[in-house]
Parts: structure tokens; sequence; C-alpha cells
């Protein structure tokens, strides 16, 4: 059976909104390792640092540029990529999106720990990983950001109203 003009059309425009939609996350990355770096610019250097300390700005300048050069390589993706566009293409955007302002929202309540771990889990999770593995990959990057900040460069990490010392 020919498949009707109206179907066509449809696909058509499904696929030209999943290729939207993954432009729209690559430029949002981008305006956001944009800005990111223009707010790490402004952070004041302290006069007590060592010749090999890298200062406050080092890990706000490496997202920003990590986040800039994540938005060129979706967006350079989405031109080379042949694939059938369905609207599932946008459902990672939104989750990711959503979760991120999940994440905003709870940190001053749940604290860093619970919340990185939370919204780790989650995204790794929604995103095909099979639940035990997102979680423990949620504990590892905690682990890792914690040592990191609090052990090594004595930052100290939102704690939340519960006050947990991880």
């Amino acid at each position: 059976m020919a498949e009707s003009h109206r179907g066509r059309r449809i696909r058509e425009i499904m696929k030209l909104l999943a290729q939207s939609g993954r432009y729209v996350l690559a430029l949002f990355l981008i305006v956001l390792g944009i800005t990111t770096f223009i707010l790490a610019r402004q952070i004041p250097e302290s006069g007590l640092q060592s010749e090999f300390d890298p200062g406050a700005r080092a890990m706000p300048t490496i997202m920003a540029m990590f986040l800039m050069f994540g938005g060129l390589f979706e967006g350079l993706q989405v031109r080379r990529s042949e694939e059938s566009a369905t609207n599932e293409a946008l459902g990672p955007f939104w989750l990711i999106l959503g979760g991120l302002l999940l994440y905003a929202l709870s940190m001053p309540y749940l604290g860093f720990s619970l919340a990185t771990t939370f919204l780790a889990w989650l995204m790794a999770w929604w995103l095909g990983s099979r639940w035990w593995f997102a979680l423990l990959f949620a504990i590892a990057l905690v682990t890792v950001v914690q040592g990191l900040f609090v052990q090594l460069f004595r930052v100290q990490l939102p704690q939340g109203i519960l006050g947990l010392p991880f």
C-alpha cells in the first residue's frame, strides 16, 4: 500500500522538529558555556594562592570549555546525521533540562551530595543505563567531586538543611 501524502508530510515535520530540538540543545550548551566563561572571569583571584594553585577560576573555566565544545559537537552531529527523525529525539533534551532545573532548586535543601547523586542517577537511568549501574556511577561521581573539591581544593560544598557532612 502506498504511503499517503499526509503521512509523508507528518514524517517530514517530525524529522524537522527532532533536528531543530537538537540544534536548540547545541545552542543552549554553547550559550551556557559562554555565560559560564564570562562569569568565571569575574571571580576575584585570591592573593593567597601558590604557583601551582589553579585558583578559583579554573574549574568554572574548564566547565565552560566543556559546555562550549559539547554544544559544537552536538551541532556537528546533527548536521552529519541522516537518521530518521521521531519525536523521541526531543525527549532527552527536555529530561536533561528539567533535571537540571530540579537540581538547582533542590541543592539548597538536599545539599550537594544528595542532590548530585540523585541527578546523576536519574539522568543516567533516563538515558538508558541500568538503574544499578546508574547508581554506582552517581556515587562514584559524587565521591570524586567531593574528594577533589573538599579535600584537595578545600572548597566547602552546600550541605543543605540536613547538614550532612558528606
